[in-house]
């Protein structure tokens, strides 16, 4: 096997841009594809999907060439660590499928709601190719996953690990990167990436090792690096366009306020005006009265002359 680089397009960032392309895992979004389209494994197992940043990726290599793949995605879709617990308010595994329909990837997705013990029951052992462990990111959390599913990664598969990195979550060092370092002194066939929280790579088997062994591992630095700039400039675009607005919205509520001061303005002035109109009203009726009332006397008086 020879390991091949593309510059695929995730379809997924249409329909989800903010929560996928934006993602801690999308750093990795190219390694993984290019590792799908040259590997070409047929059983992909993951636990942690949220919303899908590493499984749409995936997902996308097995459709752009046709692949006989099955991707597993695993996962309750609810956060309870400290890490994200606060992340996340919408309804996150409604996104996942809205997003896997259309980007039309239904073949090759198949959604396990459930707790990662559970799904376990649904494998045989020595059935997957490849395994991506991205669940809690507590040290006794990420061992028990590792330790209860090795036994269904076949011989010569490959486990992804994410967040080994040593990035500081909320002040501390997740327990996953603690539990990489002592997996990287049993495991010779290791190699990993420190940027976008990290991702460790394991090789149960010396002809994946050697695949890997190809892999500039730089030109993924370069291109996270370049999405990273990239980033930047929409997020400064962001800001700007966002502080233009929020100017824009500054000067619509002194419109309003000149407004309401202007219809305060009209109602005490046609309040005034329907005094006005009221006096002159009363006025004109008492003089009309009065000359009704002469105009009666005075033919009287013509009447009582002609008598």
């Amino acid at each position: 096997m020879d390991w091949k680089y593309y510059e695929p397009c995730f379809e997924s960032d249409e329909y989800n841009k903010e929560m996928i392309k934006y993602s801690p895992w999308s750093g990795h979004r190219y390694f993984v594809y290019d590792l799908i389209a040259s590997w070409r494994p047929k059983r992909i197992v993951e636990l942690g999907s949220f919303y899908g940043c590493s499984t749409f990726a995936m997902a996308q290599a097995a459709k752009d060439f046709n692949l006989s793949a099955e991707i597993f995605a695993v996962d309750i879709w609810e956060s309870f660590e400290d890490y994200t617990h606060q992340d996340y308010v919408e309804d996150i595994y409604g996104s996942f499928l809205g997003v896997r329909e259309r980007c039309r990837v239904e073949t090759y997705i198949k959604p396990l709601k459930m707790t990662f013990s559970d799904a376990s029951r649904q494998f045989e052992r020595n059935s997957i190719d490849l395994l991506h462990i991205d669940g809690s990111h507590y040290y006794d959390d990420v061992k028990r996953d590792f330790t209860e599913w090795l036994p269904y990664v076949k011989e010569d598969g490959v486990i992804l690990f994410h967040d080994v990195g040593d990035t500081l979550i909320n002040g501390h060092i997740m327990g996953s990167h603690i539990f990489w370092n002592e997996l990287k002194e049993r495991y010779q066939n290791h190699f990993e990436f420190m940027f976008s929280c990290g991702l460790g790579i394991i090789c149960l088997n010396q002809e994946q090792a050697d695949l890997l062994a190809q892999v500039d591992f730089g030109w993924y630095q370069k291109k996270y690096n370049l999405d990273s700039d990239q980033f930047k400039d929409e997020l400064r675009k962001k800001y700007f366009e966002t502080r233009d607005k929020g100017l824009y919205i500054e000067d619509l509520k002194k419109q309003i306020e000149i407004k309401d001061e202007h219809l305060k303005r009209y109602e005490r002035d046609m309040k005034e005006l329907q005094q006005d109109y009221e006096r002159d009203r009363k006025k004109l009726q008492q003089d009309y009265e009065r000359t009704i009332e002469g105009k009666d006397l005075y033919i009287k008086e013509l009447e009582d002359r002609l008598k």
